[in-house]
């Protein structure tokens, strides 16, 4: 159940928005703004806000974005 929704979010994080963003931008902007969308997406939980999870949720998001761009793979 949780695989499915996490590598669909993989493609549409890394794939989609970091790729198009890092060719318009530099690719640590790109990294960022992609990260911090990465981290709005997760504040809403169902029908919550749940602000404490914005944090948590950007820093993986940076973390995976480098690993994207360093890697030049979503595998990883």
């Amino acid at each position: 159940m949780a695989l499915t929704p996490a590598i669909a979010e993989e493609f549409f994080f890394r794939g989609f928005v970091l790729s198009s963003l890092s060719s318009s931008q530099s690719k640590h902007r790109a990294v960022i703004v992609s990260s911090i969308l990465f981290g709005v997406f997760h504040v809403v939980y169902g029908s919550l806000l749940s602000i404490e999870r914005f944090l948590p949720s950007t820093m993986l998001g940076l973390f995976l974005g480098y690993l994207a761009i360093y890697s030049r793979s979503l595998l990883p």
